[in-house]
């Protein structure tokens, strides 16, 4: 072995050297790996990468804040036309862009090793190195700028500061591989390919899952209720991978949420080899396998006519936006159908949304229930079929059922109506501790129950004369609202929650209380382990959180503890190898190839 040492510009505390071996021998002992590592130095080497990036960045860091230290330094003693050159503004300007690139710097690296921790941040971490490194190199230019012309002399700090910021952008990996092959590849594999698909191999039937809420719902309930569900995602994780909220650590609570007691597989869907896994997966044997959930366009490779090629009794459930095939969500969908103008308090002001996707939620339930009638009728006739399911339709049905056509077709513009319930009695009230509650007079049990808890039958009789009503209907008690609510605002504002509370539950009023979501978390009793659709689980990446099973209670059998979601590619390896029956040695070749990725796979080079 022969070499020499390789004389650099500058970052001289950690020399290179040019070696080269010649009639080197290394005993078979040293493999790496052993006989398992003949072959694949190249990816243990990668391996370190995403390490090699993180530290890279710190480093990149550690240049930027000397640097920045260094240029305040000078910039406050030394002197230009009287003045000190900080005083200046462009110089002051400077400044603040260079802090404000270490700070975004340092906060990024920070973020990305919360989430490496949490097993993910792969891509991230290459993502961190390009931004701290660029960074390094003009935060360090400026601050030789900064000193003018002691900047560029070898005996001013900033001179060597400037030079060995410039390697950064090369060590592991050169910017320009990290943003083609790594993150703009990433990026783009989870815009245009990052949508998941649940398929059913379980008892019943397979959800699915992408970007929205109604097919990850679909497949949950589904998985909750005894199927084995499998979600088919791309490599970088579906769009609702990390979808907020989001713990500390940028891990997604909706994910965790929305796929509980599925089984996760990371496939490249960009290529052959991964589109035929997935085509294997969906169309596997089986009298319960061969079901389908997906909001992904059905074109291509994935369309239900490709894929009864491969097995003719498939069945396959396509959540739309709206039936025309256009892309739609819960948000866009409520505006159409007219109830913003129906929240709020005054129909001059403008319309308000809700934060509850009410369509994705039910549409979710219906793709659960449709997949179970698709799979019905194939029990009986041996027939498959394609089912599509239109968010919008799903919301046209229901203010249909609801009554709400009907009544603009018979001329009637309903107006806001509050917080109070159309077509009887209902209003808030505040309590004498300040305490909101929600009081509910819809059933002539209630109303009565209501009359006799706040001691308002003569008020109430009183009522009825003056405007000649009659408070037993519903409908009356809606038109005679505010004059009701007169009677029973002061009487609950003259006492306690608790005496309120009292009073209610002795005359089984329907009352509840206003509580914010945490309140609820800390206080209701039914929101904790007492509630046996409640138990604490893990959850990777975020801890032992409260998380609920399906709400069915079966009398033929107890309840199925709730199991938490899977990390992205956690079950790889087991379908590949179970589902599939690929060998080892198979597995490990589409490993190497970049066609499969499991939740504890190396990071990319």
């Amino acid at each position: 072995m022969i070499g020499k040492a390789i004389p650099t510009i500058g970052y001289r505390g950690m020399h290179s050297f040019d070696i080269a071996f010649e009639e080197f021998f290394v005993p078979d002992d040293n493999l790496l790996g052993g006989e398992a590592g003949l072959g694949r130095g190249f990816y243990f080497t990668m391996s370190g990468m995403t390490g090699g990036r993180m530290q890279t960045a710190a480093r990149a860091c550690g240049v930027m804040i000397a640097a920045i230290e260094a240029a305040i330094s000078y910039a406050n003693t030394r002197r230009v036309f009287g003045s000190a050159l900080g005083a200046y503004q462009l110089t002051r300007a400077k400044l603040a862009a260079m802090a404000a690139r270490y700070n975004a710097s340092r906060q990024l690296a920070y973020a990305v090793g919360r989430r490496l921790d949490a097993g993910e941040g792969q891509m991230e971490a290459s993502l961190a190195k390009l931004f701290a490194c660029r960074s390094a190199e003009i935060v360090t230019r400026e601050a030789l700028q900064i000193h003018g012309g002691m900047g560029y002399a070898e005996e001013t700090p900033v001179s060597r500061y400037f030079v060995d910021a410039r390697v950064l952008s090369i060590f592991e990996g050169a910017e320009e591989t990290l943003a083609l092959k790594v993150i703009a590849r990433s990026l783009l594999d989870d815009a245009l390919k990052a949508h998941a698909h649940d398929r059913h191999l379980g008892r019943h039937a397979r959800g699915g899952g992408v970007g929205v809420v109604a097919a990850p719902l679909g497949g949950m309930t589904l998985a909750q209720m005894g199927a084995e569900v499998i979600r088919i995602d791309a490599l970088g994780g579906g769009l609702d991978h990390r979808r907020w909220p989001v713990a500390e650590n940028g891990a997604s609570l909706f994910w965790a949420g929305l796929n509980k007691g599925k089984k996760s597989i990371a496939l490249d869907l960009a290529s052959d080899a991964g589109r035929e896994i997935a085509r294997s997966i969906i169309c596997a044997d089986g009298a319960d396998a061969g079901m389908l959930l997906t909001n992904f366009p059905p074109r291509g490779w994935l369309s239900y006519q490709a894929l009864r090629e491969q097995r003719a009794d498939l069945i396959q459930l396509v959540v739309k936006g709206d039936r025309q095939g256009r892309s739609a969500v819960d948000y866009t969908v409520n505006p159409g159908v007219g109830l913003p103008y129906l929240t709020g308090p005054d129909p001059r002001r403008s319309p308000v949304n809700h934060v509850l996707p009410t369509w994705d939620l039910i549409t979710g339930q219906m793709a659960a229930v449709g997949l179970l009638a698709a799979e019905r009728r194939r029990r009986r006739d041996g027939h498959g079929q394609e089912v599509t399911l239109a968010l919008e339709d799903v919301a046209l049905a229901v203010m249909g059922h609801l009554g709400f056509i009907a009544e603009a077709q018979l001329g009637v513009d309903r107006e806001p109506a509050g917080n109070d319930l159309f077509g009887a009695f209902g209003r808030d009230f505040v309590c004498s501790d300040g305490v909101r509650i929600m009081v509910v007079g819809l059933t002539l049990k209630q109303w009565r129950g209501l009359v006799q808890a706040t001691e308002i039958a003569d008020g109430v009789a009183a009522i009825e004369s003056a405007l000649q009503v009659d408070l037993s209907q519903e409908g009356e008690r809606f038109r005679a609202r505010d004059d009701i609510a007169a009677l029973i605002g002061p009487w609950v504002k003259d006492r306690t929650l608790a005496e309120v509370a009292e009073a209610f539950d002795a005359n089984s009023v329907c009352w509840g209380r206003y509580r914010s979501v945490a309140d609820m978390v800390r206080e209701h009793p039914n929101c904790s382990d007492d509630n046996p659709m409640f138990t604490s689980v893990p959850h990777p990446g975020i801890g032992s959180i409260l998380t609920p099973g399906v709400p069915l209670a079966f009398s033929a059998e107890p309840r199925t503890p709730p199991e938490p979601a899977p990390r992205l590619g956690e079950h790889t390896d087991q379908i590949l190898l179970d589902l599939l029956g690929l060998s080892s040695a198979q597995v490990g070749v589409l490993h190497d190839r970049g066609v499969v990725r499991s939740a504890f796979s190396s990071s990319e080079a």
